[in-house]
């Protein structure tokens, strides 16, 4: 199985609307409650447009099919500091396979690769080891800790910040 990050183009939005209306997914990033379709195409338009963003599908070639099976985001693109956020949602059927791995691995090589940035960071809800995990194998640092920063399932929680330089 490989995977490989594409474009985020209009035919992946159907898919992206079902995961972000996961629970797990909602619960995972803080969301505090599902959005609609017509919300979820609205926020990729204003992403679309938006230079210091940059959003592509996690495809999995299988052979003769590939499928759509999760997105990574590059928030606040700074060229000058040359950083940005990265962020990703795989889909609840592809987790665990070592799929988000691969993905932020082959992200971190275009960031500091063809995009030459420095710096890449993350953050992570506490209680989303899995995502903390990913991360770490993928040579990003635990930086910090932002107490109680997040409000999700009904309380506040900390959030960890993690970071990864060329």
């Amino acid at each position: 199985m490989s995977i490989e990050l594409v474009p985020f183009e209009p035919e992946h939005l159907v898919k992206f609307i079902s995961w972000k209306n996961h629970l797990e997914v909602i619960q995972g990033f803080g969301f505090t409650f599902p959005l609609t379709s017509s919300q979820v195409k609205d926020h990729y338009e204003r992403v679309r447009k938006d230079e210091n963003l940059l959003q592509l599908a996690v495809v999995e070639n299988g052979g003769e099919h590939e499928e759509c099976c999760g997105l990574v985001k590059f928030y606040n693109i700074d060229r000058v500091h040359q950083k940005a956020e990265i962020r990703i949602i795989i889909a609840p059927g592809c987790q665990n396979k070592g799929i988000g791995t691969k993905a932020i691995e082959k992200a971190c090589d275009l960031a500091f690769g063809r995009m030459n940035l420095h710096r890449m960071y993350a953050y992570v809800l506490d209680f989303n080891t899995a995502s903390q995990k990913m991360f770490e194998k993928c040579g990003f640092k635990k930086e910090g800790i932002l107490k109680e920063d997040k409000f999700s399932g009904g309380k506040f929680v900390d959030v960890i910040m993690y970071g990864r330089v060329r």
